[in-house]
């Protein structure tokens, strides 16, 4: 069902997306020998790539409307707006040597995570054919 629905696909895409944004931020972080500043670019950058792609990924979505209810209640859990813009500011506080950039790309990480794995969850056990 979610293969022949370019809605679900695109909707199961943005998860993925949100659960990629978790990683590359980590990898970013966990290089050694960084400059704060440095990782705030870093991170800034992984923010816009993100934010551009999951629009793009809404727009394509909402071409395909499927006829799922699950296809509209994963367009407005979705956290994608909130975590891009979290993690961009994230990065912004660290480029400005602020270590309070840290905590609020784990508040960042978290919603992420809960979102991607509730979406997921969503996509395994609400879509019926």
């Amino acid at each position: 069902m979610i293969a022949r629905s370019g809605d679900l696909r695109n909707r199961a895409a943005q998860t993925l997306s949100l659960l990629g944004i978790v990683l590359l931020v980590a990898i970013a972080v966990s290089l050694p020998e960084q400059h704060r500043w440095v990782v705030g670019v870093e991170i800034m950058f992984v923010a816009v790539v993100a934010g551009v792609t999951l629009r793009l990924l809404d727009r394509r979505a909402n071409k395909h409307r499927s006829e799922q209810q699950i296809a509209h209640v994963l367009d407005v859990i979705a956290p994608n707006i909130v975590v891009c813009a979290l993690v961009f500011a994230a990065g912004g506080l660290l480029v400005f040597g602020l270590a309070a950039g840290l905590y609020v790309l784990a508040a960042a990480a978290v919603i992420a995570l809960v979102g991607g794995v509730v979406s997921a969850w969503l996509l395994l056990i609400r879509v019926v054919e």
